[in-house]
C-alpha cells in the first residue's frame, strides 16, 4: 500500500467515525454507508446500501451504478456506518 492509500484510508475512516455511527454489518439497512476492502493493501471503496440486496457505488473510471450485493461483494465489506439522522 502506498502512503497516499494509507492517507486516503485514514481520512475516510476519520470522517466516518466523526460523522456517523459504526454499525454491525449484519444490521445494514437502506442508506447505510458500506466500506469495502477490494485489494488487500489498497484504498478502501465506499458504497451506499439501497435495500433489497442492492447498493450504489462508482468503480474506477465508470459512472455510478447500482449493483447486487452478492456474496462476492458481501465478503469485501469491512465496516458499515449510519448517519445519526437515520438512527
Amino acid at each position: 500500500m502506498t502512503d497516499s492509500d494509507d492517507e486516503a484510508n485514514d481520512l475516510l475512516i476519520n470522517i466516518l467515525n466523526n460523522n456517523t455511527k459504526n454499525i454491525e454489518i449484519k444490521e445494514i439497512k437502506e442508506h447505510d454507508i458500506l466500506v469495502f476492502q477490494i485489494k488487500n493493501n489498497g484504498r478502501k471503496h465506499v458504497g451506499i446500501y439501497l435495500g433489497n440486496d442492492y447498493f450504489i457505488h462508482q468503480c474506477g473510471n465508470t459512472i455510478s451504478r447500482k449493483q447486487l450485493l452478492d456474496n462476492r461483494w458481501q465478503s469485501k465489506i469491512k465496516r458499515a456506518y449510519r448517519h445519526p439522522s437515520l438512527v
